[in-house]
């Protein structure tokens, strides 16, 4: 067997063959990194990557491969220059200090002199001279070539550059694009995930998963080639090589170092071998572990070492309780501690339960706690590592002498009795659990009516309230009412028990009951919960209680920013109720979390046209139509846009391709005839709005067609008497033909505040007179609006209140507000 070392904190020092051969699960995330980083040698795209994992989820040994695959590659030898910072670079304090690293480790990669006096100038000039000089030195350094930045810990790198330093960053990656990055990071940060940072949306996040078991063993078979250790090998083929595998798995919580440290004991054979050194292993991972607790503010150090004390999950609420904090906070704490990679959360139905990540974590530390009495995780670990039967036998033949490993197994053999009573009811609970994350809510149900029958009288209000949910999932709303119902019966302060209901009673429509249920949960604890204030606002825009709602989806957005479904409710009411700056604010919000989802892109779409950014709407459109060409609702508002840019042959085609792919809007209709009218294909015209008013003249949601629009494009259409003749008759003979001279009339009338532009001269506006009353003069209906259109085009020039009294009270109240002047008053 080799005696080769197995790098645990620095596997960078490790040979590029033994990082292969140790190598696994992410096989196919570092070649899709190598690949994109190739091919930013040799095109101008640049790529940067953030690999985001805790502590020894080999995220050194990942960059470290990624490091040696791409300086392997001969044919961008010349093209590509990396700079692999320190794994630690804790002196950087500024953009400068960045900068100087940056080349220094360009030096030390390729021993250019020249670039060591360079360097050594830096330290002669004062720091903004010497910035700027370094910036410069590194641009000209690279050159045509393109460079791959590598750097560990980016957070703590961030943290040292400031917000000034990330902004001079970002603004030199952007005015000097030859940089590539890979960057890792314990857990996201607020450099990266705040809206506001320099770097918000600037790198490609991948999220490091832990082992599994079946993963772990491979790692450990790999470990087991590399030592040349046959004895290793061998017994990973075994069921004891699989039940230690599973053993040191419940330890170490998918953590790749922690199997490496531990692999150092699947082949101990006797209890003696096993004990005293795994301890002072455990002993000697303290220190490591005590660092990692030195780094969490107080609060969240209270809460890591409350889960210590307890080996199994505990929900929020217990933890508030217990650490003396307020729900909220600990809620939040909690958020905290599980980005940081501390803690994982299980949910179980609508309440989450927490415990920690690593459950080595807790053995370490309680190996200082306990002070030579037996420790409780490494109890469960020797239940773990031998079978039910081994420990018998073990126990009866370990010398006496032995007292400390005879009183470890006996515990573990009295675990194994204890436990053995729950097993079923934990199985059920687990099964459960793992259905609905599974979203197999009908196998969920069986787990969980299997429980509540072992149960029996002693069922609990929370078992109820997973049998509601589980059933809401399964849309058998009635049920779940009942079961909820049950639920509050036993444990009436249970808030989730409220909460689920509410989503019931939402689901039958039964939307009082909802917000009565939803604000005895608020009142009960869950006012933290967003979902809980999601159904108080679903419940309130059902009712059309519009403020209050748009209060609630406030109060989802303040506590789940990035919670799609409150910001596309807020968008839907805002619009409802005419607030239309403030929907597409809130749509642009919904595009920015949800990708640029096409049915919300069509929303933003009519919230651009209703706020008049209509060249904005028509580039989105095209957009759109490039991606989804047979979408007839595109086509549809294209033509509108196009119309309204008087630009009618297109619009012509647009609403003829709308009506080819289904569309049947009504007013698509219209304006198809209104454009045909103002590009004067005067035969198409008449046929195209004939049959549209013989459709909707009479139809209860056509209204008027909007025939007002037609009328404002004629009268500011460039002056052409016969062309206006010709619209008019057309118009008037086809709207008296359907009986809708109505319609027609009130457009002529509104035409007068159109009248009133200093665009239009005097004789223009006598024209548009003489023409309506030439063409529409015999029609009884349309006597006021041309006696109106008279006095207005009368007074316009004359500007004599005299011309307004000859008309009676009732008509000149419908004139004056379209004439922009008020009757003078005693």
């Amino acid at each position: 067997m080799s005696d080769k070392h197995m790098f645990r904190y620095t596997p960078s020092l490790m040979s590029k063959e033994d990082l292969e051969a140790l190598f696994v699960q992410r096989e196919d995330l570092l070649a899709r990194v190598v690949d994109q980083i190739h091919d930013s040698a040799v095109t101008p795209a640049k790529y940067h990557f953030l690999l985001v994992g805790p502590r020894g989820t080999g995220k050194t040994h990942t960059v470290s491969l990624v490091y040696h695959r791409v300086k392997d590659m001969e044919d961008i030898r010349g093209q590509l220059l990396i700079a692999w910072l320190r794994e630690e670079e804790w002196g950087i304090s500024s953009f400068l200090d960045l900068l100087q690293r940056i080349l220094r480790s360009l030096q030390e990669e390729y021993g250019d002199t020249s670039l060591t006096e360079r360097i050594e100038s830096l330290y002669k000039m004062k720091p903004a001279q010497a910035e700027k000089a370094a910036a410069q030195m590194l641009k000209e350094f690279v050159g045509n070539r393109s460079l791959l930045l590598i750097v560990e810990n980016l957070d703590s790198l961030f943290d040292g550059l400031g917000e000034e330093g990330q902004k001079r960053l970002r603004a030199y990656l952007q005015e000097n694009p030859f940089c590539s990055i890979v960057a890792t990071a314990p857990s996201l940060f607020s450099g990266i995930s705040i809206q506001a940072s320099p770097f918000y949306g600037f790198f490609v996040v991948h999220h490091l998963e832990s082992l599994d078991a079946e993963q772990a063993t491979q790692m450990l078979i790999k470990i087991a080639c590399v030592k040349g250790d046959n004895d290793l090998a061998s017994l990973l083929q075994t069921p004891t090589g699989h039940a230690r595998v599973g053993a040191i798995h419940h330890l170490a919580g998918g953590n790749h170092r922690i199997y490496v440290i531990l692999a150092q004991f699947l082949t101990r054979e006797s209890l003696d071998q096993l004990v005293e050194p795994f301890l002072g292993t455990m002993d000697d991972l303290t220190p490591y572990y005590q660092s990692r607790m030195m780094m969490l503010p107080h609060q969240q150090r209270k809460i890591v070492e409350f889960l210590c004390e307890r080996s199994h999950p505990v929900p929020v609420k217990e933890i508030a309780q217990r650490c003396f904090i307020t729900h909220q906070t600990a809620s939040s704490q909690l958020k905290l501690l599980r980005e940081r990679c501390y803690v994982t959360s299980i949910p179980v139905g609508r309440e989450s339960y927490y415990e920690l990540r690593e459950p080595l974590m807790r053995l370490c530390l309680e190996v200082k706690k306990y002070r030579g009495e037996p420790i409780r995780l490494f109890i469960e670990f020797l239940r773990y590592w031998y079978t039910r039967s081994d420990i018998k036998m073990l126990i009866e033949s370990i010398d006496d002498n032995l007292k400390s490993e005879k009183e470890y197994l006996s515990l573990a053999l009295q675990l194994y009795e204890k436990e053995s009573n729950d097993k079923t009811i934990q199985d059920c609970m687990s099964k459960c659990e793992k259905f609905l994350v599974n979203n197999d809510y009908a196998k969920a149900l069986q787990a969980i009516d299997k429980l509540l029958a072992i149960r029996g009288h002693k069922v609990e209000g929370s078992d109820l309230a997973v049998r509601g949910t589980t059933l809401a999932c399964l849309q058998k709303y009635s049920e779940a009412l009942e079961a909820f119902d049950k639920a509050i019966e036993l444990d009436p302060s249970f808030p989730f028990s409220w909460s689920g209901k509410a989503l019931a009673l939402q689901a039958l429509e039964r939307y009082e009951e909802s917000l009565s249920s939803a604000d005895k949960a608020l009142s009960l604890g869950l006012d933290t919960q967003y979902f809980v204030w999601s159904v108080r606002g679903d419940a309130l825009k059902q009712q059309k209680r519009y403020q209050e709602a748009l209060d609630a989806y406030d109060m989802v957005i303040k506590l789940d920013p990035n919670f799609i479904k409150a910001w596309q409710e807020q968008s839907d009411i805002l619009l409802n109720l005419g607030r239309f700056e403030e929907a597409l604010a809130s749509i642009n919000k919904v595009l920015e979390l949800s990708k640029n989802d096409t049915a919300t892109l069509k929303k933003k779409v009519i919230l651009l046209f209703l706020t008049g950014n209509l060249n904005e709407a028509y580039q989105l459109i095209n957009t759109l139509i490039d991606s989804t060409p047979n979408d007839f609702g595109l086509w549809r508002y294209k033509g509108y846009l196009l119309y309204i840019f008087n630009s009618y042959h297109e619009a012509i085609d647009a609403f003829k391709k709308a009506v080819e792919l289904g569309s049947t809007d009504l007013l698509q209709y219209y304006y198809h005839s209104f454009s045909l009218i103002m590009s004067k294909r005067w035969k198409e015209a008449y046929v195209v709005l004939d049959g549209t008013l013989q459709k909707f003249a009479h139809d209860v949601d056509s209204g008027d067609g909007d025939v007002g629009s037609l009328i404002t494009k004629l009268l500011m259409s460039p002056f052409d008497r016969a062309f206006w003749s010709k619209a008019i008759q057309i118009v008037t003979d086809l709207y008296s033909k359907h009986e809708s001279l109505s319609a027609l009339s009130g457009a002529v009338v509104t035409s007068v505040k159109t009248l009133q532009s200093p665009e239009i001269s005097d004789v223009v506006a006598h024209a548009w007179y003489d023409e309506w009353k030439s063409q529409a003069g015999h029609h009884p209906e349309m006597q006021l609006p041309l006696r109106l259109l008279n006095v207005a085009v009368r007074y316009r020039e004359k500007k004599d209140m005299r011309i307004l009294l000859e008309l009676p009270f009732e008509e000149r109240k419908i004139l004056e507000p379209l004439l922009g002047v008020k009757e003078p008053t005693e």
